[in-house]
């Protein structure tokens, strides 16, 4: 489930149970993932304007929920007898806020504020869940004001002038409408549109941009309204809510969706079949639900056939038995794709070896493929025909031998010696031969773990073009193979490297995947002993549901995507150096653990000389967003980012080296996830303003580290600004916090004791006017090692 923005330090799960634990941390600072006893002085604080408990409830905000009456006295609703029996009771505060929820839910309908839902006001999106927040924070009237609503509503008749759009505490509501963003309340209102996004093998299609345009011509002015999200792990958008009626066009790539017209009172949930670039089927028809998945191989719309052309088309219903080449048996549970009018599609056999009803027309050709590394490897193709009609085609997988030739770190064969093959759910104990070879028999497209008894420590696919993979081990690797070792966990077998045969592959399909080329025979690098445990394989040739077997950081990066290896000494590697379309951060743990980080988009921008100065010639250099990166968890190792600046976009080198600084500072300093509050590095086009010194992403600022327990140090605005002349900052902190930085290649330290004392208020840091208030760093050394 997506997680919304962190909240003094914490990221709930965007459903209504994920908002109120949400709304009660900013609140209160209770953190109800925990119990009672650690929340007591949450649940019965009283502040010093008489706000009470969790959510810092007022007189006439109970009154409003029949807590209270009118004379301000207490109705026993859900149990709610007394002050005290309110703030002992847990329950009774959920409880409440359910039923403020639903209240204000049921007003911003009443007012038809509803309207504005997806509108950008002031550069903050309005949201259902963050309207109710913010009415929760200052009223309706506060909201109306905000929003600048034609009418009466915004108007406090008591004094005539517009309400308050701040809190007796100088919150603005702007904050929490912010904050509160694209919860899903669920129950609030029925009404929701749901969007999943897919990959036309039918996974989710995670970090893919989607604009949200939505139109409606009601009470208030309603130009059409324009958001962009990206989807989660789970391929989905943030829950959309407008107002019935609401025109709803979705944007992928410059194409546009048809239209989704808002239902008053049920959810309308719809996928987006997309390829990895471009949306490959239109959406489910407007205003209903996600019809059943059927297995019809998809065709083009039907405007563009003429009537002869129809009446020539015609559908073949038909079946498909994947059988093992050697033995003639199905094989059950086995993905596997069909290229139909050049577009891939992934299907699973049954528990008998057979995937029923595939759908075609007559005169197409159909191609058999199954799983390489990175691509498809065709196996066969046929033609549809008539004769096909309620048939099964049967397949028969190719059985590929090959050799696995073993060696040591100087190269060396590793003759004599028994190694693990995992194959099938079956372990195999084989010996190498005088030259180090294994031979080994597997199904094309099949997955297969190589290791010490027990322990199989890496798993490749089989492919149709290697007829030699090489693996390199360490000297632990071999006494345990001869018996002579302590303990499998430190056999060292990080990567095989393929050795091709001389014949080509056939023809890739046409959506563009291709086969491995030719490649020569390279060296492995050989990691440190410690290594991590692998996975014990329960199934080699596919996992749960069909889905292949794969091992994070140990699979070929996409030719789009540039990926960094940082380490937990500060090395920083880059392999793929030249892509343009993404960037993936792997993260090593001092136990070697791989932590997969994140992989996210590149933009394009303008690289500048200094401010208000571009490069002539014209270069283009990538960023990205750090929005997007701006939180991993793992047991000690992680931290979450948050921000206070409008200033997001870094360079890739830089974000390397900050996120291996800020997973290194959690676990030697805090051995736990940290938060890291950054103010920011550069624009999205690389400007820097209102600095001179942020350009083309070479530069980012942090908060000062606060001592601990200090909680404003989480408020993402200048309240939470801890400045070094405050008993807060933590000077020994931030030294180390610059050392770690260091060690990741960072050069450039600015510091303050004040805004104009010429001492820094970091050791190993340089004085800067105006940063008393904040850490800068910048020019990264440039040592990055080339993979």
């Amino acid at each position: 489930m997506r997680k919304n923005k962190p909240v003094e330090g914490i990221a709930y799960n965007s459903n209504r149970e994920g908002f109120i634990f949400a709304l009660a941390r900013r609140e209160s600072s209770a953190d109800l993932n925990k119990d009672d006893a650690f929340n007591q002085d949450s649940m019965r604080v009283v502040n010093g304007h008489g706000y009470v408990g969790l959510f810092q409830y007022g007189t006439s905000a109970l009154i409003d929920i029949g807590y209270k009456t009118k004379d301000g006295l207490w109705t026993g609703k859900n149990g709610a007898i007394s002050l005290e029996a309110f703030k002992s009771s847990r329950q009774t505060q959920i409880a409440a806020i359910n039923l403020s929820i639903d209240l204000w839910c049921k007003r911003l309908r009443a007012t038809g504020l509803n309207e504005y839902y997806g509108k950008i006001v002031k550069g903050i999106e309005i949201t259902e869940s963050g309207c109710i927040a913010g009415c929760h924070l200052v009223g309706l009237g506060g909201l109306a004001s905000f929003l600048n609503a034609p009418g009466s509503l915004k108007i406090n008749k008591n004094t005539g002038k517009s309400h308050k759009e701040f809190d007796g505490n100088g919150v603005h509501i702007s904050h929490y409408i912010d904050l509160f963003a694209n919860y899903d309340l669920e129950t609030c209102c029925k009404r929701k549109v749901r969007i999943k996004l897919k990959e036309p093998d039918d996974l989710p299609l995670e970090g893919k941009t989607v604009t949200i345009l939505s139109s409606y011509s009601g009470k208030y002015p309603n130009n059409p309204f324009k958001v962009s999200y990206q989807t989660d792990q789970d391929g989905e958008l943030p829950v959309i809510v407008r107002h019935p009626g609401a025109k709803i066009v979705l944007e992928i790539d410059g194409r546009q969706s048809e239209e989704i017209i808002q239902s008053a009172d049920k959810t309308q949930p719809y996928s987006i079949i997309a390829s990895y670039m471009k949306v490959s089927a239109p959406l489910a028809a407007k205003g209903a639900p996600e019809p059943k998945k059927q297995d019809t191989e998809e065709q083009p719309s039907s405007e563009n056939i003429s009537e002869s052309e129809k009446t020539a088309s015609e559908d073949i219903n038909f079946n498909i038995a994947v059988l093992e080449g050697d033995t003639g048996k199905p094989i059950s549970n086995v993905k596997f794709t069909l290229v139909y009018k050049g577009n891939p599609k992934q299907h699973i056999t049954d528990g008998s070896g057979i995937k029923e009803n595939i759908v075609a027309e007559t005169g197409q050709k159909i191609q058999f493929c199954m799983a390489g590394e990175g691509n498809l490897q065709p196996v066969t193709s046929f033609t549809v025909s008539e004769s096909l009609r309620d048939t099964t085609v049967n397949i028969s997988l190719p059985v590929h031998t090959f050799h696995i030739l073993v060696v040591d770190t100087e190269g060396k064969p590793v003759p004599n010696t028994g190694f693990s093959i995992f194959y099938r759910n079956k372990e195999r104990i084989r010996k190498t031969d005088a030259e180090g070879r294994l031979k080994i028999k597997a199904l094309l497209g099949f997955v297969y773990g190589f290791g010490n008894k027990g322990n199989p420590l890496l798993y490749q696919r089989c492919l149709q073009s290697v007829s030699v993979r090489k693996i390199i081990v360490n000297l632990t690797a071999v006494q345990i193979a001869q018996g002579s070792g302590q303990t499998a966990e430190t056999t060292v077998a990080r990567t095989a490297q393929q050795v091709i045969g001389v014949a080509k592959p056939t023809s890739p399909p046409k959506n563009g995947n291709r086969q491995s080329q030719p490649a020569e025979e390279q060296k492995t690098e050989l990691p440190k002993p410690k290594q991590q445990e692998p996975v014990k394989q329960k199934n080699t040739h596919t996992e749960k549901g069909g889905k292949p077997l794969t091992v994070v950081g140990e699979e070929n990066v996409s030719k789009d995507t540039v990926r960094y290896h940082i380490y937990y000494d500060g090395t920083i590697k880059r392999e793929n150096e030249a892509a343009t379309g993404f960037v993936e951060f792997i993260y090593y743990d001092i136990q070697e653990n791989q932590h997969f980080l994140k992989r996210t988009k590149l933009f394009p921008a303008k690289k500048w000389v200094k401010k208000g100065v571009l490069e002539k010639p014209q270069k283009t250099i990538h960023l990205l967003d750090m929005r997007s990166v701006n939180e991993y968890k793992q047991g000690n190792v992680g931290y979450t980012l948050i921000f206070n600046t409008e200033r997001y976009y870094i360079n890739p080198i830089m974000m390397a080296a900050i996120l291996g600084a800020m997973c290194v500072y959690s676990t030697d300093v805090l051995n736990a996830p940290g938060v890291f509050v950054s103010h920011g590095g550069s624009h999205k086009d690389g400007s820097p303003n209102p600095s001179s010194s942020h350009i083309n992403g070479e530069s980012c600022d942090f908060r000062y580290l606060a001592k601990p327990n200090t909680k404003r140090y989480l408020i993402p605005n200048s309240s939470g600004t801890i400045l070094a002349s405050q008993s807060e900052f933590d000077k020994v902190a931030n030294e180390k916090w610059v050392e770690i930085f260091k060690l990741f290649g960072i050069q450039t330290f600015y510091t303050g004791t004040t805004a104009t004392s010429k001492i820094p208020a970091v050791e190993g840091t340089r004085f800067w006017v105006n940063h008393h208030h904040h850490l800068h760093i910048g020019k990264h050394n440039g040592k990055i090692q080339k993979i």
